[in-house]
């Protein structure tokens, strides 16, 4: 998924102007404070209300005042309709760009 987004950033001519880094965020040490940051379907992963707060947090910590996070995430009750039919719409449109 890296070398994707690189290659799609290089195909914008925005490879100066990204950022990318791979790893643990609670292990980053980054050399500056960055203007924004994503986490995209990554949150629902981490268990546990205070481990979810020190990921988001060291996500702040890391962020220019003012900075922006982007935030993509699966969450609901995951016994309802509605996030039955959130889900599939979700999975075709993954599928319709071509991700599996």
């Amino acid at each position: 998924m890296l070398n994707a987004c690189q290659n799609r950033a290089a195909e914008a001519g925005m490879e100066n102007r990204v950022t990318f880094c791979n790893g643990r965020l609670q292990e980053y040490q980054p050399l500056s404070l960055f203007d924004a940051a994503s986490s995209v379907f990554v949150a629902h992963f981490i268990k546990g209300r205070e481990e979810k707060l020190a990921y988001f947090r060291s996500i702040a910590a890391n962020l220019k005042p003012g900075g922006l996070l982007v935030l993509a995430d699966l969450f609901g009750d995951k016994s309802s309709p509605d996030f039955s039919r959130l889900l599939h719409t979700w999975l075709l449109s993954y599928a319709s760009h071509g991700v599996s």
